[in-house]
């Protein structure tokens, strides 16, 4: 099984502290630390009410989204996830899957905020997983969203199974719209209809443009920059169906 996780507000629920033990574990300079700290910790906001920005505020957790530094400080923080994964499996507490019998094990995979964690689909797998979250939440402050996480089984899984898996961790059940780093989770027989979504997406995005008082020139500009653009890492990964393309 494959669950995927969404975490609620993920910059915004980061624990400071837990950010600056982890940069000094992972070697880094103290003084290169105090900077970072002082990075985060000495950051003003301000709300604006009707035009006018309110008095300025502070926060006790956090990281800013848009900073530069932000992305990197959340990769950095989501290792604690890979270090207490690897510490489940070689305690055997955790199976991962395996694609083929010569394949390492795979147990999870993280991009960025995008969360992909893979087991045995059992009782005894799924609560390991559902423990490891929860551990992982009290060290950094981050919470799941369960109603955003989804569950994959593979087809060999009995329905029963499915369905108390589903029971026990609550997470919704995957289907054909769930993706992950932008590609579907779910493929159907028919390749046209698992990337149909690349037409709808440039179907909307044409539809807003009619709107616009475009030149030529212009519209050639947005096809090229945009719509050309949406196909390239799927078409980059895959090979799509000439009956698509055209």
């Amino acid at each position: 099984m494959m669950l995927k996780l969404d975490m609620k507000k993920a910059y915004d629920m980061l624990d400071w502290e837990c950010l600056e033990t982890l940069l000094e574990n992972y070697g880094f300079d103290k003084r290169w630390c105090r900077w970072v700290s002082s990075c985060i910790r000495t950051v003003n906001f301000s709300i604006l009410f009707n035009g006018e920005a309110a008095e300025e505020f502070k926060l006790s957790r956090g990281i800013r989204q848009g900073d530069p530094l932000s992305p990197f400080l959340f990769i950095l923080m989501s290792n604690a996830l890979t270090f207490l994964i690897d510490k489940a499996v070689s305690q055997n507490q955790l199976k991962g899957i395996r694609l083929n019998a010569r394949c390492p094990i795979l147990t999870h995979c993280l991009f960025a905020d995008e969360t992909v964690i893979l087991g045995k689909a059992d009782h005894q797998e799924a609560e390991k997983i559902l423990d490891l979250i929860r551990e992982y939440g009290a060290i950094t402050g981050q919470e799941v969203n369960i109603n955003k996480s989804y569950v994959f089984f593979s087809a060999n899984v009995p329905d029963a199974d499915k369905a108390a898996i589903i029971a026990h961790i609550g997470f919704a059940s995957s289907n054909c719209h769930t993706k992950y780093l932008g590609v579907p989770t779910e493929w159907g027989n028919s390749k046209k209809e698992t990337f149909q979504f690349l037409i709808h997406r440039m179907e909307k995005m044409r539809e807003a443009w009619k709107s616009l008082l475009l030149s030529h020139g212009g519209k050639e500009v947005l096809l090229k920059a945009v719509i050309q653009a949406i196909p390239s890492y799927i078409m980059y990964l895959f090979n799509l169906p000439v009956n698509l393309t055209k």
